[in-house]
């Protein structure tokens, strides 16, 4: 065997166990390769699986506050509803107080003006009746001074002086009335 044969087969078997070397590097880094791979995949395949828990649950909460807001916007445009009722309500109550006061105030106003010709009336009387009074005493002091007279004469002229006092009196109580009733019109 010569030395280049041996040469040779020592070339082709560092050759050969360079190539084993280069395939089991390979290999090893091919076998570590895929677990890293695997891991990497299963460290993402879980990330991923909690990114869409995470996801539905805020889906969830954003569902639940979108439920509660149109709860809350239903209940504001209640709210908001009876409140103008109310505010209604109130205007029409106000209205009839006012109704009610204007109506009171009209009727106090008829009061005091009837207490007036109700007292005006009374005066009225009042005179009328000193007025009969004072005609009554003179027809006595004519009676008196006609003494001359029959008992009968001295009546029929006390009640003719008497007719006329009524009837003067009546004649004023009526032109009073009138006028009353004209002021009032």
């Amino acid at each position: 065997m010569d030395i280049t044969s041996v040469i040779l087969g020592a070339l082709v078997g560092v050759a050969a166990a360079a190539v084993v070397g280069v395939v089991i590097a390979r290999a090893l880094v091919r076998s570590k390769l895929d677990q890293a791979v695997g891991a990497t995949e299963t460290r993402l395949a879980a990330e991923k699986e909690g990114q869409e828990r995470r996801l539905e649950e805020v889906e969830t909460q954003a569902r639940s506050a979108d439920s509660r807001a149109r709860n809350f916007e239903r209940e504001l445009k209640a709210s908001k509803a009876e409140l103008q009722k109310k505010d209604e309500r109130l205007a029409k109550r106000e209205e009839v107080v006012e109704r009610k006061s204007e109506a009171v105030v009209a009727r106090e106003a008829e009061v005091v003006r009837r207490e007036k010709t109700v007292a005006l009336k009374e005066k009225t009387l009042g005179d009328s009746a000193a007025e009969q009074e004072r005609v009554t005493a003179e027809a006595k002091r004519v009676l008196e001074r006609i003494a001359g007279m029959s008992q009968e004469e001295a009546r029929k002229t006390m009640l003719d002086r008497l007719m006329d006092d009524v009837k003067l009196a009546a004649a004023r109580q009526i032109k009073q009335v009138e006028e009353e009733a004209k002021e009032e019109a």
